[in-house]
């Protein structure tokens, strides 16, 4: 979904030169400058697509309103993991199974990366996501091996 945004003239030329001066496009300078904002505590560090959330030792992950079945913490830690290692190989697709015949898949899709919960050969849930979107889930996921709660998620 495409959202038109106004801002003042000073601030679009700001904005268009300074996406030109790092040779990246207004709308991801915007993309990687929320996600900062996330990092540093200036923005809450939550999407509600995509949400990930450790309870004692248990993960609850929900994916487009989808909740995955329960994981453990070293299961999360392997789904990151394996989220990680795609986002740094050229691979196109990365499938990762997790409990309850569910698996978790990850597609390149244009400049962006399709997220993807399957379950008994049906897709209950699906979003595209943008690579700082992905960013902040991964930080997350990161969390959550270091003890901290942890909720994240990404837009549809």
């Amino acid at each position: 979904m495409k959202t038109t945004i106004r801002v003042h003239p000073i601030r679009a030329k700001q904005l268009t030169d300074f996406a030109a001066s790092v040779s990246d496009s207004v709308p991801r300078v915007i993309d990687w400058f929320v996600s900062r904002l996330m990092e540093t505590g200036a923005l809450p560090d939550q999407i509600e697509e995509f949400t990930v959330h450790r309870v004692d030792d248990a993960v609850r992950i929900t994916l487009g309103g989808y909740a995955l079945p329960q994981l453990t913490v070293d299961e999360a830690d392997r789904l990151g993991l394996a989220l990680v290692q795609f986002v740094m190989s050229p691979g196109r697709i990365m499938r990762h199974t997790l409990p309850a015949g569910h698996s978790f898949v990850a597609q390149r899709a244009g400049q962006g990366i399709r997220l993807s919960v399957h379950a008994n050969q049906t897709v209950p849930a699906s979003i595209t996501a943008t690579m700082p979107i992905l960013v902040d889930v991964l930080r997350n996921f990161e969390k959550l091996s270091q003890g901290s709660d942890a909720e994240v998620s990404a837009p549809a």
